[in-house]
């Protein structure tokens, strides 16, 4: 579904053909890009895709194009800082108790990198979700260690 609306013969850039489209002057073929972006999205941040989710928040025209341009975008820069920069610089923010939620299944972001950080954070705790995806706020073990990591944080906001 996701490559279906790039023609065959530009197939050997996806990448650049949904640039092309996301930020086309078009706007029903931007918008229909963003669709195809933002459904695909939807069915892999969670290892069970929910159906209303996608069709909530996925598909809501309000937040569809500004969410698949924003997206297409940080990846076209390769992120927002570079790369090796968090752990390079890991001192400035190795005093800060920190909670890192990851999901097993996440084929956005490979748990290697939460692993690496989680080592180079002496005040840190790893949470590795099971059955989690990538921001995957339905999957119950996610929601049960966000609030966990929340309630073991609570003591910072006590003066």
């Amino acid at each position: 579904d996701f490559i279906s609306i790039v023609p065959e013969e530009k197939r050997h850039n996806i990448f650049g053909e949904y640039m092309d489209m996301l930020f086309n002057d078009n706007l029903e073929l931007a918008q229909k890009a963003a669709l195809a972006w933002t459904t695909w999205e939807g069915n892999t941040v969670s290892i069970k895709p929910d159906k209303s989710i996608i069709a909530d928040y996925f598909t809501d025209q309000s937040i569809l194009l500004s969410l698949a341009r924003l997206e297409c975008h940080y990846l076209s820069q390769r992120g927002f800082i570079e790369e090796g920069q968090i752990i390079r610089d890991i001192n400035r923010i190795s005093h800060i108790p920190t909670k890192i939620i990851h999901g097993r299944y996440d084929m956005n972001c490979l748990l290697d990198n939460a692993w690496r950080l989680h080592l180079a954070l002496p005040n840190s705790e790893l949470f590795c979700i099971d059955l989690g995806g990538h921001v995957s706020t339905n999957d119950p073990e996610t929601i049960d260690a966000q609030v966990r990591a929340a309630d073991s944080l609570k003591w910072l906001t006590k003066t």
